[in-house]
């Protein structure tokens, strides 16, 4: 903090201060002999008294101020012992600064990390999405195996035959969903036999391997988790015994198992990336 002393104009030496405004220091006391009530009164003066008034208290600097010369003026005393913007500039060094970037070789190095690990483990991701797919496709044929072979037992007609997908929804022999089962002979349409269709079937679509032989365009359909309709193959009988197989056709949208080929006699040189449930039925 500055202190200033009053200091006439035209010299350059500053004033004495008056002895009245001037506390005696504990060891000018002792010297002088004076006593502590004698230091704690005020002086004889017209200027006002610091010790009456509190230090800082505005109206004693005002009345300071008025009791000075008009012709007087504040002289600052030396601030050179302060540290000047430079000097803190000079402590506070540029290593010691807070950074707020990344060098160019940092971001270099963070996006060659990135691209390794996501090398990794981006193969990683799509092996599970796949395996979780092919999961639920699984467990959708399931469904569709489950649901053939009670139409199969309930199944009035002579010679039996199995299914399409959409008579799993529409009763086959009347081309609607009422039920018609005879408790006797226990033998009749009692379905639906799948909950809900997913889909409808189109020819065609999105493979000329969607052929007629799997239902009608415009066939409630179930659909598998990629999105393409389940279809029934029925490759024929041997010794009284129906193969019949529920097949998705994959990832890649096209049914590639022959619908003649036996079930047993599938391999992975001619199925594809097809996935199927196979099941027999007598």
């Amino acid at each position: 903090m500055n202190h200033a002393t009053p200091k006439a104009r035209n010299t350059e030496q500053p004033r004495p201060v008056s002895h009245h405004h001037a506390e005696p220091t504990p060891l000018e006391s002792r010297r002088t002999g004076e006593s502590s009530d004698q230091r704690l009164a005020p002086a004889a003066t017209n200027a006002p008294d610091w010790r009456t008034c509190g230090v800082g208290a505005s109206f004693c600097l005002d009345e300071v101020l008025a009791a000075l010369p008009v012709d007087d003026e504040m002289v600052g005393l030396d601030d050179s012992t302060h540290p000047t913007t430079t000097a803190l500039a000079e402590i506070i060094r540029p290593e010691q600064r807070q950074r707020t970037g990344l060098t160019l070789l940092e971001l270099v190095v963070v996006l060659m990390i990135t691209v390794a690990l996501a090398a990794v483990v981006v193969p990683l991701i799509s092996e599970h999405v796949s395996d979780a797919t092919e999961t639920a496709t699984k467990a959708t044929l399931a469904e569709v195996r489950n649901a053939v072979t009670l139409f199969w037992q309930d199944d009035d007609r002579s010679p039996k035959q199995v299914p399409k997908i959409h008579d799993l929804f529409v009763d086959p022999s009347t081309g609607t969903t009422a039920f018609r089962f005879d408790p006797t002979y226990k033998l009749g349409w009692r379905g639906p036999y799948l909950r809900e269709a997913t889909g409808s079937y189109e020819v065609g679509v999105p493979h000329a391997s969607f052929a007629a032989a799997y239902g009608n365009t415009g066939d409630r359909a179930l659909l598998d988790a990629w999105g393409h309709p389940v279809v029934i193959q029925t490759p024929g009988a041997v010794n009284g015994v129906q193969d019949v197989r529920v097949v998705s056709a994959g990832s890649n949208g096209a049914i590639e198992i022959s619908p003649a080929t036996f079930s047993s006699a599938l391999n992975d040189s001619n199925d594809g990336d097809d996935v199927y449930v196979a099941f027999t039925l007598r």
